[in-house]
Order: C-alpha cells, then sequence, then structure tokens
C-alpha cells in the first residue's frame, strides 16, 4: 500500500450524498442487537458483523476513495468484528456476555467515528456554501471604474 492520496475531490452533491450512506450504516448498527448473536468459539466469527463491517468499509471507500486521509481517519469504524481470541477460555459461561459486550463497544465506536465523518462533511458542505454565495457576491457587484 503507498501513500495516502490527500484528498478526494467531492461536489457538494457527492457529500450530501455520502451522508445519506453514512447514516444508513449508523442505523444499520443501531439497529443490529448483540444480544441476538450466538458466537462461534474460537474463530468468534458473527456474519451479520463482518456484512456490517464490510458494508461501512465500502461506504467509506466509495465516499472519500480507498487511500486518502479521509478515508483512513474514518476506517476503524469498519471494525465491528469481534477478534479471534487464541488464549480465551470460550467455554466459560460468561465468555457470551462479554463478548456481547465487546461487541456493543465496537458499535459504539463506529457510530462515533461514523458521526464524526458526516460532522466534518457538514461542515465541508457549509464552507462551500460561504464560498459559492462569496463567489456570486463578487461577481455580481457592479463593476467601478
Amino acid at each position: 500500500m503507498g501513500q495516502p492520496e490527500d484528498v478526494r475531490k467531492l461536489t457538494v452533491r457527492d457529500m450530501q450524498r455520502g451522508i445519506e450512506h453514512l447514516r444508513a450504516r449508523i442505523q444499520d448498527l443501531k439497529e443490529f442487537n448483540p444480544d441476538a448473536v450466538t458466537v462461534d468459539g474460537f474463530s468468534k466469527k458473527v456474519p451479520e458483523l463482518t456484512a456490517l463491517s464490510d458494508s461501512i468499509q465500502r461506504t467509506l471507500e466509495n465516499l472519500f476513495g480507498e487511500n486518502t486521509a479521509a478515508f483512513h481517519r474514518f476506517s476503524a469504524a469498519s471494525r465491528v468484528r469481534l477478534e479471534p481470541s487464541w488464549g480465551d477460555e470460550p467455554w466459560l459461561p460468561n465468555r457470551l456476555q462479554h463478548d456481547r459486550q465487546v461487541m456493543r463497544e465496537n458499535i459504539a465506536r463506529s457510530v462515533v467515528l461514523l458521526e464524526r465523518a458526516i460532522k466534518t462533511l457538514e461542515q465541508d458542505i457549509a464552507e462551500a456554501e460561504e464560498i459559492r454565495k462569496g463567489y456570486l457576491k463578487v461577481s455580481l457587484s457592479p463593476v467601478r471604474k
């Protein structure tokens, strides 16, 4: 993997669409119920979490570009999966409760990161609108001799 690109040029419409997609991913995360999940021992495979993680990853890649600084800033939001545990004893009675708590924490972190991405885009949109208004104001000014 090479150096991250600085930025990906987004139009206001691109940013608005991106916000819609990010809000959809946040909704997906909020609708996920860790209490309805069973965890597969050592592998910690939870297909629903894998699908959520992949969906967030694709949304961020499509919006910011795969190798941009903005993508890397928010990419941790896609890490909602449980990590395999090599030293843990998954058959302990509280193991499932622990894994569910880890899922809740991962989801909460992801929601915060996606909300930050939305706030960043909203600020970029506001700046673009201010620039556009300033440009129109200047371009509509009477010509002075």
